[in-house]
This record gives structure tokens, sequence and C-alpha cells, in this order.
């Protein structure tokens, strides 16, 4: 759903992971629960734990400041329901007037999803080595990791699918779609699985690994929606 492409563009933003100082290096699992921390979790101590991971490596690299914006993450988690709610609402087949009235209901079910996944649960697993196509002088891994997210029983994409193809067309039959949906989200058991492997590259020097375009491999998003 084209909605679901219209997040801000901190939920995208490319991390550099690097190595800290006067510490045991990360182990590509552990650099791999940062990202998770981070990317599903919003969680602050996990942005904060990427940056200070990253920051020798930026500093060396003449970049000043942290690379996440932890305080702009955060900010950005907060409108994220206000944010994503306008386009939703252009699925909606209803006069300006109307989706004006709505728009309450659909801010309280993306916050009731964005609440959801944070509930999600994630283990890391085993490294793989990768051997093809892999750039000179660096080595590239994938993690495995495993999820449990919310499992409803329908989600808001086959919802609104359902009431193009059905022809909604009154404020009540999106009203009470969005409430009905609001209670199976937030009742929803843990149950789906999300899973995949997530990919680490290092310098053949280094044990500091890192990983461009992160949300490439952990997009909860195609979970949830």
């Amino acid at each position: 759903m084209s909605f679901i492409k219209a997040l801000p563009a901190s939920f995208i933003a490319v991390f550099m992971v690097a190595g800290a100082q006067a510490q045991e290096p990360l182990t590509p699992p552990q650099v791999t629960e940062l990202f998770i921390g981070t990317l599903v979790h919003t969680d602050p101590t996990a942005m904060k734990s990427l940056n200070d991971y990253q920051r020798p490596a930026r500093v060396a690299n003449g970049n000043e400041g942290d690379f996440i914006d932890i305080e702009k993450m955060l900010e950005t988690d907060a409108i994220y329901a206000q944010h994503l709610s306008k386009a939703v609402l252009r699925q909606v087949k209803l006069n300006d007037e109307d989706k004006a009235v709505l728009q309450p209901d659909v801010v309280l079910l993306l916050q009731t999803i964005r609440d959801g996944q944070k509930r999600t649960v994630c283990t890391t697993g085993t490294v793989e080595p990768i051997t093809q196509g892999v750039r000179p002088g660096y080595k590239t891994v994938t993690v495995e990791f495993a999820c449990k997210a919310v499992n409803p029983s329908e989600k808001v994409t086959t919802v609104l699918r359902r009431a193009h193809a059905d022809g909604w067309n009154t404020l009540e039959q999106y009203r009470q779609a969005m409430v009905t949906l609001t209670q199976d989200y937030k009742n929803a058991p843990l149950t789906q699985d999300f899973n995949g492997k997530f990919p680490l590259s290092s310098k053949d020097s280094e044990t500091l690994w890192q990983n461009i375009f992160p949300r490439e491999s952990l997009d909860i998003s195609k979970a949830l929606f």
C-alpha cells in the first residue's frame, strides 16, 4: 500500500555502524539486536548504543556528530500516527468533511498498530558467512532473526481493499471498521512470524560491522499492515 511508504524520512535513515573504544568488539548478533531495538522498538537505549558503537569510525572519517539523531527519531515516533493518517485517508472514498470526522479513529488505529509493533519479540540466531559478490577487502555475514509480531484477524490493507471492492461510501462503514481494527490490533497475540537474515559487512582488518541500508532487510511494516 502506498501509505506505508509515506513515513517521514527519519524512519528510513541509513546507519553506518563501526566500533566502540575500550570495549569488547560486538558480535554480529549483538549488532543486529541493536538494529532491531532501533527500527522495531524505537528504543532510545539501542539508538544510543549504536551511536556509541559507530562514533570512533565517524570521527576517523571526519564526520561530525552522531549519525542517529535520537531526539528527532523520538519526535518522529510521536507524530507517526497523525502523519500516516493522512495517507490512509487518501484511500478512503469519503468527502473531506467526513474524512475529518473519521481521522481521530484512524489516528487511534495507527497508534495502536505502532504500540503493537513495539511488543514484537525477536531473537537472533545463526551467523552465516557470505562469499559471493563480496567487495574486495571486506567480509560479509548474514544473521538470522526470528520475531513474533502481532497477528490481528484482519489487517488494514485487507480492510481497505475490501472497502474498495464493496463500494463503501458512508462514514459509519469506515468508522465501524476502524474501531473493530483498533480492538483487533490491541488484543492481537504475538503469533505472526517475521523472520529473515540481516546482512552485515566489515573490513577484513576490522571487527566493526555495518549495514548501509538496514530497512531493506528489517522492515516490520510488512508484517503489520
